[in-house]
């Protein structure tokens, strides 16, 4: 099949089965469209009236050299913030977060290079649907609201026919656990009763669980929520030694609404409020209304939980390290070496790490910010970077 049919279906594709493109490439592909319009409104050519038009062959010469001069100058300024914009969405690209807004919005710069991006994609499993169901993907966060809300409608069920007993040796209870009865620190979470909190519950997961998930990939998504689901019972069963704890009902929803606060902390949300006040403000209420009503249950499962997000995803981006005990930390084998030549190579090494350092630092700030927040000392940084990365591309070829 030719590239272009690949492009056209992977597009058609996409349209019809991704839930949303990512929105912050969204913001710079907008952003992309307005610049004619804009720079138009700014260097527009001057309208002549009757009177310079009835001026001496000098003076119209130098009004329709000076609207060349405009004129070329507004489509340099469109050039420049049109390379901007393929410049952000190629490094934006190149992390992963969007192949398929470049591939919307016609994005062709080096059609090896959208190639490599479509592969990727393609045999990465971390970005994979788990299953399709009836032609739509279905990730790992839509995976696991799909088995809660089946476990919602088979408790619903069973209340209904008067059976709902069933159900109480998956309930988790510290005591129970401590007696060997181990299942429930796992069976817990699959005795959901209908009500408004799961209905939110089930969104949060669906809305901010999908994002979490494309940002760190699915393996590391399950690793971050299956710690966060066995969290609390295992904690309580530690609590259970001395005082009588309980559980049962999904729990961890909110947790994931702070992991994607960490995250994104500048993105809008709720009633385009900044997720990361969003996040503060409800961890507040919910700790008040704990307190006030003496339910330590809530309380201690709130604050494990959120903390537990907050650390991992801090964890994830490298700004918090676990200490090392130095009983297992490995000693350094030492060994001769002889002169060698490399000094000037490791000093590049080390200068091509950092300015990978600061490029990934300025493409977190496009995420969160947009474009437009760079100042000109960044632009440049990733005008380098661009640069550096098309010269090494083409010494390949």
């Amino acid at each position: 099949m030719p590239r272009d049919a690949v492009a056209e279906n992977v597009i058609v594709h996409a349209a019809a089965n991704i839930d949303r493109i990512d929105l912050h490439i969204a913001e710079v592909i907008e952003d992309r469209g307005n610049i004619g319009g804009r720079f138009i409104e700014q260097h527009g050519a001057p309208v002549k009236t009757p009177g310079q038009r009835r001026g001496n062959v000098k003076r119209s010469g130098q009004h329709e050299g000076e609207k060349n001069e405009i004129g070329r100058d507004a489509h340099q300024n469109i050039s420049r913030h049109g390379k901007e914009s393929n410049r952000a969405e190629n490094l934006l690209l190149r992390r992963g977060s969007g192949w398929i807004a470049g591939a919307a919005c016609g994005w062709t710069e080096g059609g090896s290079f959208f190639h490599e991006i479509m592969n990727e994609y393609e045999t990465s499993d971390e970005h994979r649907p788990v299953m399709w169901l009836r032609g739509y993907p279905v990730y790992a966060a839509h995976f696991l609201v799909l088995v809660f809300v089946a476990s919602m409608l088979l408790t619903t069920l069973l209340n209904l026919f008067g059976v709902g007993q069933l159900l109480n040796g998956l309930i988790f209870s510290s005591g129970q656990v401590l007696r060997g009865e181990a299942w429930r620190v796992v069976t817990y979470g699959l005795r959901n009763e209908p009500s408004l909190p799961f209905v939110i519950d089930m969104a949060m997961i669906v809305w901010f669980g999908r994002e979490v998930e494309r940002h760190f990939g699915r393996r590391t998504f399950l690793v971050f929520y299956v710690t966060l689901y066995l969290l609390t019972p295992l904690l309580f069963t530690v609590i259970g030694m001395w005082i009588p704890m309980a559980l049962a009902g999904e729990s961890g929803a909110f947790a994931i609404f702070v992991a994607f606060a960490t995250l994104y902390p500048n993105a809008p949300v709720f009633f385009n409020l900044l997720a990361k006040w969003v996040a503060l403000v409800l961890v507040g209420i919910y700790t008040l209304i704990a307190l006030n009503n003496r339910d330590l249950v809530s309380l201690v499962s709130l604050w494990a939980t959120t903390g537990f997000a907050f650390a991992f995803v801090r964890y994830q981006q490298g700004l918090i390290t676990l200490p090392t005990p130095s009983l297992f930390r490995r000693r350094p084998k030492l060994r001769v070496l002889p002169d060698l030549k490399s000094d000037k190579t490791a000093g590049v090494k080390t200068k091509q790490v950092n300015s990978m350092a600061e490029v990934d630092a300025l493409l977190d700030k496009i995420a969160q910010s947009g474009i437009a927040s760079l100042t000109a000392k960044e632009r440049a940084k990733l005008d380098a970077a661009r640069a550096d990365l098309l010269k090494r591309e083409s010494d390949r070829r």
